[in-house]
C-alpha cells in the first residue's frame, strides 16, 4: 500500500475529497475516479501547503492544463519547484502561455536560457525524435507531455525543504491519486527520489507486474541512468519509469562523450512499440511466433501467450526458443542446456511444464494456486495458463527474472 498522509494532514485531505451537501462525488470533482480533476489537486496542494506551514509558494504544473489527461502518454516529473521565493510571474496552478521550460525566466537568464532549461530542451528535442513527433519540439512538449512536479512545494534544494518528511508523504498521496486513474506510456525523472517514490506507486497497485529493471551507462563517469518496465493488469503495452542524472548538475545533453550512451537510453525508453524487453528477434524459432498467436482462438489465453513470451524473453537466465510444427511447444534452457520448463500452446490455454530439473519443493504451493495441477507420467508437473492473471501468479513460482517481480508488496 502507497504510504498514508500524517493524520492531521489526512483529515484536511479527507475534508477535501467530501462533497458539500447535496453533491455527488462526480458533481465534486468530474473526472474522478478516471483522474482526479486539476481543481481537486490544487485545492488539496493548497491545504496542505497552509497545514504544514509552507511559506516560499508552491507549483503544480509547468505546462499547460491541457497536458493534464488521461489521454496524455508521456510525463516529466521533477522532484520540486526551486528557489527561495516566488516570481509573480510564474503561476501556481498551471502555465498557460507555454512550458516553463521555454518561456519563463529563471535565475535572472532571458527566457529558455537558463541550463536547466536549455538541457530539458535538448533532451525533449531527441525524445521528439525517436517518437516520430512531426511537430516543433516546444509544441510536442506543451501537447503531448504533462511536466509537473512532484512535490509541489518550494525550496531552495531539498535539504531546505519544510517538513520534508510529511511534504513527500502528500507528494506521494497525491500522485497515488492521480496515477490510480492515469498511466502514461512513459514517465521521465531526473533524480533518485522522485524516481523511487514513483517506482513504488505503481507497483503497489494490484497485479502490477514488474518485468524489467535496469540500469545504463550515462557517458558521465561512472553515474548512470535506470528505467523500470511495469505490465498493467489492464493493458498490453508496458509502461516504462525511467530516471536520468539530474540535468542542472549533470550536462548530459552538451557533452559529447554522453551523446551515444544518453541516446541508447532514451531509444530504450521512449521506442515506439518497445515493450520494454530486448525484444523477439532474438529467440530462436521467432519466426513461429505470429503463426503462433494467430492459432490460439481464445483471447485471454492469446494475451497469457504474448505476456509469457515477453516474460521469458527478459529473462537473464533462460534462453527461449520455439520448436515443432504440429506440437508448438515453447522452450527454456539455462545456460548449461538443461531445460527446466516449457509450455505447449493450445487454443484455448498454455500447458506449462515443470521438466524434472525443477521438480523438487513448491509443489503444494502450485496445486493450491492451480486447480489444473497435474503430474504427468514422467513425473514432472504441468498446469493450464488460460489468462494473463495465470501467467503473473505462475511467475511467484519461477525465478526468471530475479528477485521478487510479482508486484505484491
Amino acid at each position: 500500500m502507497a504510504t498514508l498522509v500524517p493524520k492531521r494532514l489526512l483529515g484536511l485531505w479527507q475534508e477535501s475529497k467530501t462533497p458539500k451537501s447535496g453533491e455527488t462525488m462526480s458533481d465534486h470533482h468530474p473526472a474522478f475516479p478516471s483522474l482526479p480533476s486539476l481543481e481537486y489537486c490544487v485545492e488539496s496542494i493548497e491545504a496542505a501547503y497552509a497545514q504544514l506551514g509552507h511559506q516560499r509558494g508552491w507549483r503544480f504544473l509547468a505546462g499547460p492544463r491541457r497536458t493534464f489527461t488521461a489521454s496524455t502518454r508521456f510525463a516529466f516529473i521533477t522532484l520540486n519547484p526551486g528557489g527561495t521565493c516566488e516570481d509573480p510571474a510564474h503561476p501556481r496552478t498551471s502555465s498557460e502561455n507555454g512550458s516553463a521550460y521555454w518561456i519563463e525566466s529563471w535565475k535572472e537568464c532571458s527566457a529558455g536560457t537558463e541550463p536547466l532549461q536549455f538541457q530539458v530542451q535538448e533532451l525533449f528535442a531527441r525524445i521528439a525524435c525517436i517518437v516520430g513527433a512531426s511537430e516543433p519540439t516546444r509544441d510536442f512538449v506543451e501537447t503531448r507531455v504533462l511536466a509537473a512536479y512532484f512535490v509541489p512545494f518550494r525550496s531552495p534544494n531539498f535539504d531546505k525543504l519544510h517538513r520534508p518528511r510529511e511534504s513527500i508523504a502528500f507528494a506521494r498521496q497525491l500522485w497515488s491519486d492521480i496515477l490510480a486513474g492515469w498511466t502514461p506510456r512513459t514517465i521521465l525523472t531526473i533524480d533518485q527520489r522522485t524516481f523511487k517514490n514513483l517506482c513504488r506507486i505503481i507497483s503497489d497497485r494490484p497485479a502490477v507486474l514488474i518485468t524489467d529493471r535496469r540500469r545504463f551507462p550515462t557517458g558521465w563517469g561512472d553515474y548512470t541512468a535506470e528505467a523500470c518496465c511495469f505490465q498493467m493488469p489492464d493493458r498490453e503495452e508496458i509502461v516504462r519509469l525511467a530516471r536520468l542524472p539530474h540535468l542542472s548538475r549533470f550536462r548530459l545533453m552538451s557533452n559529447d562523450a554522453c551523446r551515444q550512451p544518453v541516446q541508447e537510453f532514451l531509444s530504450y525508453v521512449f521506442e515506439p512499440g518497445s515493450r520494454g524487453a530486448s525484444g523477439r528477434s532474438g529467440i530462436d524459432g521467432a519466426e513461429l511466433y505470429p503463426e503462433w498467436e494467430a492459432y490460439i482462438e481464445d483471447q485471454q489465453a492469446r494475451g497469457a501467450f504474448r505476456l509469457l513470451v515477453d516474460l521469458a524473453a527478459l529473462s537473464p537466465r533462460l534462453a527461449l526458443s520455439f520448436k515443432g510444427v504440429r506440437k508448438r511447444t515453447c522452450c527454456l534452457h539455462d545456460r548449461s542446456g538443461r531445460q527446466p520448463y516449457s509450455f505447449i500452446v493450445n487454443k484455448s490455454w498454455l500447458l506449462f511444464y515443470f521438466r524434472l530439473p525443477e521438480v523438487r519443493s513448491g509443489r503444494d504451493r502450485l496445486k493450491r494456486d492451480f486447480d489444473s495441477f497435474n503430474v504427468n507420467s514422467k513425473g514432472e508437473w504441468t498446469v493450464r495458463l488460460r489468462t494473463e492473471d495465470d501467467v503473473r501468479l505462475l511467475l511467484t513460482h519461477v525465478d526468471w527474472l530475479g528477485g521478487d517481480h510479482s508486484g505484491s508488496r
